[in-house]
C-alpha cells in the first residue's frame, strides 16, 4: 500500500495530509457528551474524523502512541451514559467509529478493553436499535435507512466474536430493510432529498457493501 502510495501524487498528499491531522489529534482532549437541540450528532462526527485518523496512522506507521490515543478515546466513549439513541443518527455515526477503530488497532487492544468496547457497542447501539421508538430508520426511505443500516452492519461484523446471534439478527434485519433506501434514487440517479444527502446515504451505503464484500466476499 505505502509503494502506491509513494508513486500516485494524490494518494502521497491525501496520506500526509491524515497523519498530520492524525498528530494533531494526539494533542486534544477527549470528547465530551453534549446534546445540542436533542443531537449528539456533533460529538458523533469528530468521533469518526479522530478514530479514523488515528487508527489509519496506526496502521501506516505503527506509531502506537496513535494506537494509544484511539483506545483512550474509544473507552471513553464507551463510557457514556448512551450514544442518544432518540436521535439514531447519532448513535449510529457513533457505532461506525468505535467499529472500525476497533477493527484498525485490534491487535493492540486488550482482550479485557476489546470486551468492554464490545459490550458498550451492544448495548449503546445493537440493543438500543431494537427499540421500536429507535429504529424507525427501517422503515424509512431516506439517508436515515442508509446511514443507520451501514453504520450497524459494520458493528455487528466487528463484534460478531462477542455476541454472534445477536450480530446475525442484525445483519439480516438490515439486509431486508435497506433495499428501502434503494427508492431513493430516481431512474437517473437523482436523490430523493437532495444532493447534499445524496452524498451523506450514498458514502455510508457505499461502506455497507464494502463491509460485506470484505467478509462474506459479496454484498
Amino acid at each position: 500500500v505505502l509503494y502506491q502510495i509513494n508513486n500516485n501524487t494524490s494518494l502521497k498528499l491525501i496520506h500526509e495530509a491524515i497523519i498530520a491531522e492524525a498528530g494533531n489529534d494526539l494533542l486534544l482532549a477527549n470528547i465530551e457528551r453534549r446534546i445540542d437541540g436533542g443531537r449528539m450528532l456533533n460529538c458523533s462526527r469528530e468521533a469518526v474524523r479522530r478514530i479514523l485518523n488515528l487508527a489509519y496512522a496506526y496502521r501506516m506507521t505503527e506509531d502506537k502512541r496513535y494506537a494509544k490515543k484511539a483506545t483512550e478515546l474509544m473507552l471513553y466513549i464507551c463510557s457514556y451514559e448512551d450514544w442518544n439513541p432518540e436521535h439514531f443518527l447519532d448513535t449510529a455515526e457513533m457505532a461506525f467509529a468505535i467499529s472500525i477503530g476497533y477493527d484498525w488497532i485490534y491487535g493492540y487492544l486488550s482482550k479485557k478493553q476489546r470486551k468492554t468496547i464490545a459490550e458498550a457497542v451492544r448495548q449503546k447501539a445493537i440493543t438500543a436499535a431494537t427499540d421500536e421508538d429507535n429504529n424507525w430508520f427501517s422503515r424509512s426511505r431516506t439517508n436515515w435507512n442508509q446511514v443507520c443500516n451501514s453504520s450497524l452492519t459494520w458493528a455487528a461484523l466487528a463484534f460478531w466474536e462477542h455476541f454472534p446471534q445477536e450480530a446475525e439478527r442484525t445483519i439480516e434485519k438490515n439486509l431486508e430493510t435497506i433495499s428501502l433506501a434503494f427508492n431513493c434514487y430516481s431512474k437517473d440517479g437523482c436523490y430523493l432529498e437532495g444532493p447534499d444527502y445524496w452524498e451523506y446515504g450514498s458514502m455510508y451505503q457505499s461502506l455497507m457493501i464494502e463491509a460485506l464484500e470484505s467478509v462474506y466476499g459479496h454484498d
